[in-house]
């Protein structure tokens, strides 16, 4: 398969705000005696019906990796598709094995085979933005006002950030003890203005 990592100890890192396409390629050979004979069937393919069926393997990225068979019921499974897709904030946060199954039914015969491979779901550190440059000179009399607008969760949708807090703070050279009043922490949404006046 393809974007996939081919162990669980080597999956392919993908955030949760990525597009996840995993590819397979699968071929239908016949004659199995000498791979110089073998050639490419389309009848076969027309025939086999692929499935793919996927597990959490870890609780989250920091604990271990849980055991299971094949046989334990899947966290999804889909049938008659050429490659598996996820949309951004699809997958939670977790590390997935994935299975693809591919069984061929004509008339007489059978076969089946699988194929694994592994995926992890990271995060991304929380992004602080504050609005304007770095530094600023101010009149005194018009006081400063600050904002974090932008700043956001990249592992969240745009339209769910609702979660997200901001702390300003401050350091005064003339109250370097930090005992004033006006740099103490404050807590506020990412909508509202941090003053200092």
């Amino acid at each position: 398969m393809i974007h996939c990592g081919s162990s669980i100890d080597n999956p392919i890192k993908y955030y949760r705000s990525s597009n996840i396409e995993i590819q397979s390629s699968v071929r239908y050979i016949s004659d199995g005696s000498y791979v110089s004979t073998s050639v490419y069937k389309p009848d076969c393919a027309q025939s086999a019906t692929s499935t793919w069926k996927i597990w959490q393997t870890g609780e989250s990225d920091c604990n271990p990796k849980k055991p299971h068979a094949d046989n334990t019921l899947p966290t999804n499974e889909y049938t008659a598709i050429t490659s598996l897709q996820y949309k951004p904030f699809q997958l939670a946060f977790n590390e997935y094995k994935i299975m693809l199954e591919v069984k061929n039914a004509q008339v007489g015969k059978s076969s089946i085979n699988f194929s694994y491979c592994y995926i992890k779901i990271a995060d991304l550190p929380l992004v602080a933005v504050i609005d304007g440059s770095n530094e600023r000179k101010i009149y005194r009399k018009h006081g400063l006002y600050l904002s974090a607008s932008r700043s956001h969760d990249p592992n969240q949708p745009a339209n769910n950030q609702s979660h997200i807090f901001v702390t300003w703070t401050c350091v005064s050279s003339n109250d370097p003890e930090g005992v004033s009043e006006v740099c103490k922490p404050k807590k506020l949404t990412r909508k509202n203005f941090y003053s200092l006046y």
